[in-house]
């Protein structure tokens, strides 16, 4: 799939959508079913060998997220219960994000330095404000060689190749506009 998608992190995103598509398209006839769980496993394989540690957390929290809103808003469970229930998940949630996130991101692969991309995003950010203060080196021009990309040589020390984005839509976008 390298081909079709620039980046893993677009087949992942493209996967992820296919996989909440498949959920939650309506299935009237039988072949309707099997077009949905054939368009889900599809999606599945593709977001796991996509490798992609984002589209795959944004697809395990939706196992989270959809029973959890089906639990809130059915009525058969008194208002009280079901904000104690969103509390109860809230605190789990914050306690696993500030007491186990490295641990987490251990277990997937990834560190708290987003896999190396805050060197990257610093080094963007320092060539664009010493080269392109002001306007940015045009759209789709830093990483190319008569953009910055040459300059990111002392931020990319641990990076096995020279990177075509920034992999931060934020980041990308002040580089180039």
């Amino acid at each position: 799939w390298r081909g079709v998608y620039g980046h893993k992190n677009e087949l992942g995103q493209a996967a992820s959508i296919g996989v909440i598509v498949a959920l939650f398209a309506a299935s009237r006839t039988r072949p309707d079913v099997c077009i949905r769980l054939a368009a889900l496993g599809l999606s599945v394989a593709l977001l796991v060998m996509a490798r992609s540690v984002t589209s795959l957390l944004v697809v395990v929290s939706l196992a989270v997220v959809i029973p959890t809103g089906f639990l809130l808003r059915n009525r058969q469970f008194s208002p009280g219960v079901r904000l104690l229930f969103l509390a109860l998940l809230v605190l789990i949630g914050v306690g696993i994000a500030s007491q186990g996130a490295s641990l987490a991101l251990e277990v997937l692969g990834r560190d708290l330095s987003f896999s190396g991309r805050t060197t990257l995003w610093q080094g963007v950010s320092d060539v664009v404000a010493d080269r392109f203060p002001l306007l940015g080196a045009g759209y789709g021009a830093f990483f190319t060689p008569s953009g910055g990309v040459d300059d990111l040589a002392p931020y990319l020390t641990h990076w096995g190749g020279v990177p075509n984005h920034a992999h931060s839509g934020f980041v990308d976008a002040r580089a180039n506009l």
